[in-house]
């Protein structure tokens, strides 16, 4: 074995490859919990699946792929010593880190859940201009990741030269394709949480317009890992023991492809934390919603008391504003915000005599 670049304060027998194992299988876990619970929500309390529903399973399953990779290194030679590994095990290792497995899962995944995203903001946004933007931004991501996925299958031709130096073939520049997709990553990722901000901050109410910034905050955090994954890399380039200083990178990937699918899921499944929320808070909780103006403040999935359609309004996930569509915080279907204020008045009057028995 040779000892070429061995840190003098390094064992033999350092092994962190459990670590990488465990970040990559616990962040797949958590994403497809967002995942079950997006299907469930979209399924079961809005009765209907859309095409983003379907690109963010391909992008869940894609990450499956991405964390089988991920084990693959660890086995192979991803968290310990280059200098302790046989020529077999490095060969292995570049054949997962190089090729189809870790490089287009990765890529694969994030695009399907950028695309995930758009199409839902496509669904849900009704100024023009908002709508616009987002379809340029379909637009990008597809030409963009279209042409990536053919580079990368063409970075060396025969691709076995890419990880088997006896090959002889011609290569491209990997550094390039590495900081372009990196930097492409962080400027869509961006410009993609940003688009709606606006529309949030002028039309929805405030426990809404909360609720909403919380959830992009997270999406910003998946830009925030982008660069830190860049800062990371930079200083590997040149590493003479890349398979043991790869390692933080690699957790922060994994981290990195499933909170991308755990922010798409998490913009549509409100209504599922309604149903859990109405079965889990006291029951003079509910006499007291009860007692609420039909859905009160307007919601991001109902209409406004005077029947005005939000311009920022999950009621046009199903094309249109129907009973089923309009689901409350409470688990239960909308009453219809266009009733009229008699029986508004009623319910008020039955609510309030029921506080009276109660006292």
């Amino acid at each position: 074995m040779s000892t070429v670049g061995r840190p003098s304060a390094s064992r033999d027998d350092d092994d962190i490859s459990a670590g990488v194992i465990a970040s990559a299988v616990a962040s797949l876990a958590i994403a497809a919990v967002a995942v079950a619970a997006r299907f469930y929500t979209r399924a079961v309390i809005m009765r209907g699946l859309a095409a983003e529903d379907w690109f963010v399973l391909a992008a869940w399953l894609l990450s499956i792929g991405y964390t089988v990779s991920m084990v693959l290194e660890a086995m192979s030679a991803l968290g310990r010593h280059s200098w302790t590994l046989q020529a077999e095990d490095l060969v292995t290792f570049g054949k997962v880190r190089a090729s189809w497995a870790a490089l287009l899962f990765y890529q694969l995944s994030l695009t399907c859940s950028k695309i995930s995203i758009l199409l839902l903001y496509l669904r849900v946004l009704t100024y023009s201009w908002a709508r616009r933007a987002a379809w340029v931004l379909v637009a990008v991501v597809v030409i963009y990741n279209t042409l990536y996925f053919v580079s990368t299958l063409t970075l060396c031709v025969p691709i076995e030269a890419l990880w088997n130096r006896t090959v002889r073939g011609s290569c491209h520049t990997g550094q390039v394709y590495m900081w372009t997709a990196i930097g492409f990553h962080i400027v869509t990722d961006f410009l993609m949480f940003a688009l709606p901000l606006p529309v949030v901050i002028m039309t929805a109410a405030l426990p809404q317009r909360i609720m909403l910034l919380i959830i992009f905050a997270l999406g910003f955090l998946v830009c925030v890992i982008s660069l830190l994954r860049a800062v990371l890399i930079k200083p590997l380039l040149g590493s003479a023991d890349f398979t043991w200083d790869f390692v933080t990178v690699a957790h922060w990937t994994s981290v990195e492809v499933n909170a991308a699918v755990v922010c798409a899921c998490l913009l549509v499944i409100r209504p599922l934390l309604g149903v859990l929320w109405s079965k889990l808070r006291p029951a003079s909780w509910l006499r007291v919603g009860r007692m609420s103006l039909g859905s009160g403040q307007p919601t991001i999935g109902s209409e406004s008391v005077t029947g005005i359609r939000l311009p920022f309004s999950m009621d046009r996930l199903e094309g249109g504003s129907s009973r089923r569509d309009r689901v409350l915080l409470s688990g239960t279907e909308a009453e219809d915000s266009t009733a009229p204020m008699g029986n508004v008045a009623q319910q008020y009057a039955a609510a309030m005599k029921e506080v009276s028995a109660v006292r």
